[in-house]
């Protein structure tokens, strides 16, 4: 038998080369947490590799949006990471540069400034997710401090959540209407839920019928309370997009656009419709889902506007299904409406016939 005759030192530079390009982002965490191989503390062991198949969605037509609106201009946000939108219209920068989250009301203009850098009570050592409930409480995942800070409408700090879930390095973050809370923990391998109450409910997902669940980096609910989860890399080596009922129960799955990275991942947002839109770093552009991911069409913009952006970051859809995307490069949240088609212009109607002459007698 032919033994390996790699070195130790050699095994451990290879191990670093192949776990970097997902792990890379968000190695700042605490070194008590969770290690990125095996399961997390308190989560069921994943069951036997399965062969199930996951289907690519059916490509379909291009839909046409247009640059609306412009928000952060004067602001000097520093590398934005996250946002999201409140019911009343009011837009939420994670400026993650800056160890802040940024207010801007309804017309775009900046309303208030929440947190600061720090390790203290509503502070940041980096604040990188934000979202909102139906009352319009703001969440914001800190991955370095392992929790969710959350602050009431007037932006005091009233609580956090998960700072006994021992997390590593999580990069998603979901808040339903109701206050349900599900943070992708993407080093711990697994998605943990919080009631309303702030307690963890039920045991994390952790396995699909395709196997472990390996580095979520995204999640979202839906309207009904199901869950939309993330997985950069599923069975088939490419990025894959799950759904499990509110009771983590999986319901279904579908390929998705390509995951660089845990930090540079594809971001999703759930519209109005049930749609699922989904950044597409590699293109630099949006995909929508249908609610069953059977279909797959690309948003374009209008000519004149830009080809692409530079680098996709968080997105959000609003109750108007207007689209608010963070270009990370840019440093800049751009609100995309849907361009409607000009209307048919009528046909002039045509030209009278002359009266015949009358005949000459």
């Amino acid at each position: 038998m032919i033994r390996n005759r790699m070195t130790t030192a050699q095994q451990i530079a290879a191990a670093f080369l192949l776990a970097a390009p997902l792990v890379w982002g968000l190695a700042g965490c605490k070194k008590s947490e969770s290690p990125v191989a095996g399961s997390a503390p308190g989560t069921k062991g994943p069951g036997p590799a399965s062969s199930a198949a996951v289907p690519a969605p059916a490509p379909g037509a291009a839909e046409p949006f247009l640059v609306a609106a412009r928000q952060g201009e004067k602001s000097r946000l520093q590398s934005p990471r996250g946002l999201t939108v409140d019911p009343s219209g009011n837009v939420f920068v994670a400026d993650t540069g800056n160890f802040r989250v940024v207010k801007f009301d309804s017309t775009g203009r900046e309303v208030a400034i929440i947190g600061r850098k720090g390790s203290g009570t509503g502070e940041f050592e980096s604040a990188w997710l934000p979202r909102v409930d139906g009352k319009g409480q703001l969440y914001v995942l800190d991955p370095r401090r392992g929790h969710v800070s959350v602050f009431g409408t007037d932006g005091k700090y009233l609580r956090k959540i998960g700072d006994r879930a021992s997390f590593y390095s999580p990069a998603g973050l979901a808040v339903a209407k109701d206050g349900t809370v599900a943070v992708a923990d993407t080093g711990g391998n697994r998605v943990v839920v919080f009631g309303p109450d702030g307690q963890m409910r039920g045991e994390p997902i952790a396995s699909t019928p395709q196997g472990q669940l390996i580095q979520p980096t995204d999640a979202a609910f839906d309207a009904k309370g199901n869950l939309y989860v993330i997985q950069p890399t599923g069975p088939n080596g490419k990025g894959t997009l799950y759904r499990f009922d509110p009771d983590g129960k999986y319901q279904t799955a579908w390929v998705i656009t390509a995951v660089p990275s845990t930090t540079d991942t594809p971001r999703l947002a759930l519209g109005p419709d049930g749609r699922v839109y989904l950044s597409d770093l590699e293109q630099g552009r949006l995909v929508v889902y249908d609610p069953d991911g059977k279909k797959a069409s690309p948003l374009a913009l209008a000519a004149g506007d830009m080809e692409r952006f530079r680098r996709l970051g968080d997105i959000a859809v609003d109750e108007k299904g207007r689209i608010f995307v963070i270009d990370v490069d840019a440093a800049l949240v751009y609100r995309l409406e849907k361009q409607e088609a000009a209307p048919a212009q009528p046909q002039k109607a045509a030209a009278a016939e002359a009266p015949p002459k009358p005949k000459k007698k």
